[in-house]
């Protein structure tokens, strides 16, 4: 009975899984600007590592419960003390992948940090407050008389600073 519970259960978490996102109008993965743009690339660069690191996790797990799980573990005796080829191996990976997510993204925050100057002076700034309200984002433009739930619009000839917009 367990055994069909399980099985219902992961049936369901499957089928949900695959009914999750069933669009391909999602905002986020839309970059329309730069700096969405950048940070898109962001989000995909992290996605796929996380995602290898889940699969090597996941291939190591399949693989100590195949080899050691059935076997009966009544005392542990270690072979030797330590070691430290693996001491060092599970040491350096975390910090290589800490560099992996980190040098990318310092790198694209600190040249979003500075905007280009060069035609700021003469393009006059299009002033959008943004208030966080629970589940939802509201964008006001004050200048027009304008508000949208969860869409910033930003007119066509505002945008000519750097040399990524249109």
């Amino acid at each position: 009975m367990k055994k069909m519970i399980f099985k219902l259960v992961g049936a369901l978490s499957l089928l949900l899984m695959f009914l999750t996102g069933c669009t391909n109008k999602i905002a986020v993965l839309n970059p329309q600007g730069p700096v969405a743009r950048e940070e898109y690339r962001l989000i995909i660069w992290s996605t796929i590592l996380v995602g290898l690191i889940l699969a090597v996790v996941i291939i190591l797990f399949i693989y100590m419960l195949v080899r050691f799980g059935r076997k009966n573990h009544n005392h542990y005796e270690p072979e030797n003390d330590g070691n430290t080829k693996l001491e060092i191996t599970w040491t350096v990976i975390p910090i290589i992948i800490v560099i992996l997510l980190a040098v990318p993204t310092v790198r694209v925050l600190w040249n979003l940090e500075n905007p280009p100057k060069a035609e700021a002076a003469s393009v006059k700034p299009l002033t959008i407050e943004v208030t966080s309200v629970q589940w939802k984002w509201l964008f006001r433009y004050p200048d027009q008389k304008i508000e949208t739930v969860n869409y910033a619009a930003i007119p066509e000839d505002t945008c000519k600073v750097c040399p990524a917009c249109p």
